[in-house]
């Protein structure tokens, strides 16, 4: 019995630290690949709030902002046939907390796979595109 209570232990030791090691990480990555669906989704919008520093524009920027978003797609669109999906490769976060690197893995229609790196940073609870 003294044995089995100890592997107990220690598999909840290990859930819990590898819990604790990944919370943030895995919410930049998750923020990371839910702007790039919005692309997706031709949801330019949100593609635009998922960026650091919106909050200080004026409403004339944001809209230029979302008119380039549209623009880059567009771009891809012709490039590529459009983009059609998105996956995490890695996510590192900085010793801090507040700043990640996520690497995702863009899909195009025309089969072609690109390897973006997405800076982001944690502002005001938010993980946001740098």
């Amino acid at each position: 019995m003294g044995k089995s209570f100890v592997t107990i232990l220690l598999t909840i030791v290990v859930f819990a630290l590898a819990a604790s090691c990944s919370g943030k990480d895995t919410d930049a990555a998750s923020a990371a690949v839910g702007y790039y669906e919005a692309l997706i989704d031709s949801d330019y919008v949100a593609y635009t709030d998922g960026m650091a520093g919106k909050a200080q524009l004026p409403s004339e920027y944001r809209e230029q902002f979302v008119k380039l978003t549209e623009f880059f797609v567009a771009k891809m669109d012709k490039e590529h046939g459009g983009l059609c999906g998105v996956e995490l490769k890695k996510s590192i976060e900085n010793d801090g907390g507040d700043m990640a690197n996520v690497f995702l893995e863009l899909s195009f229609r025309d089969s072609t796979k690109e390897e973006v790196l997405v800076p982001m940073v944690l502002s005001d609870g938010q993980w946001l595109m740098k």
